[in-house]
C-alpha cells in the first residue's frame, strides 16, 4: 500500500526506465 506521492513519483520514472530499456534491447 502506498501512502504518499514519493512512491507514485517512483513507480512511474521505474516504467520509464523499463520502457528505455526495452528500446534499447528491443
Amino acid at each position: 500500500m502506498y501512502c504518499g506521492g514519493e512512491d507514485k513519483r517512483k513507480e512511474e520514472g521505474t516504467e520509464k526506465l523499463v520502457q528505455v530499456q526495452n528500446l534499447i534491447t528491443g
